[in-house]
């Protein structure tokens, strides 16, 4: 399902307000996926995937900025996916189709770049959630590499974890990162297994998996975005069901 239209909700589900419609000028949507709240200003940061850009809201849906479009070089996208920011203040963003990740600064000026495609240590292949940790490493769900990179943030490979597969700790397309720094640990969104797998921060250690496939209540559907709330529970959007879950 695409959503073209941002809606914000209380922590009870209650609808607050809604921006955006389908199209391409400023405030338009077209596949957005990825989205960060950047601490030092409140302003929302959305991966306008088909526009191939990044906009800029403040938190009651204005727009504020934008840049970004369709190609290769620097500062140029391909299906940007996921977006984080980093503890010092950067943008981090993964892109899909061009293999790679984007850092940019607050206003949005190119400020480095790694990642190629392939499966090598380093190298990626349609690389989608992005999270930080308070110590500035970059995790990257390396969707179709089935594995979770490590980077710090010049962009050197730090560490990988997972395979291809159904068993505890294995993956299949990987989406969505959120990471929970009280717990010390990270959540990844495991597509087509259709749960959320828990692994540790320090070393990608696996440590629980919630969900499994189905229609009825806790059951998913290629889960995609993942967050934590303040109350320790996860905020999950349930693609294929059409709905969110909120579950402890």
């Amino acid at each position: 399902m695409e959503i073209i239209v941002s809606k914000i909700f209380d922590g009870d589900g209650n609808f607050i307000r809604a921006f955006g419609s389908l199209g391409t000028a400023e405030g338009q949507f077209h596949g957005p996926r990825g989205i960060a709240i950047h601490p030092a200003n409140g302003h929302l940061y959305i991966a306008d995937s088909r526009n191939q850009r990044i906009q800029v809201f403040d938190a009651n849906g204005v727009f504020v900025k934008q840049w970004g479009h369709i190609g290769n070089g620097d500062g140029q996208f391909n299906s940007p996916s996921g977006v984080a920011i980093h503890p010092n203040g950067h943008v981090i963003v993964s892109e899909f189709n061009n293999h790679r990740v984007q850092v940019f600064d607050v206003n949005g000026n190119f400020v480095h770049k790694f990642g190629q495609s392939g499966s090598k240590d380093g190298e990626l292949q349609n690389p989608q959630g992005v999270g930080c940790d308070p110590s500035g490493l970059i995790y990257v769900a390396d969707t179709m590499n089935n594995r979770i990179q490590v980077f710090d943030h010049t962009g050197t490979f730090k560490a990988k974890w997972g395979q291809q597969g159904h068993r505890d700790g294995e993956l299949n397309a990987p989406f969505s990162i959120d990471i929970d720094a009280k717990g010390n640990q990270i959540i990844v969104g495991d597509q087509w297994n259709h749960r959320y797998q828990f692994f540790s921060l320090a070393d990608g250690k696996y440590i629980r998996k919630v969900g499994q496939p189905g229609k009825e209540d806790g059951k998913l559907l290629h889960p995609r975005g993942v967050a934590l709330n303040d109350k320790g529970q996860l905020v999950i959007a349930d693609n294929l069901n059409h709905r969110i879950q909120i579950l402890g």
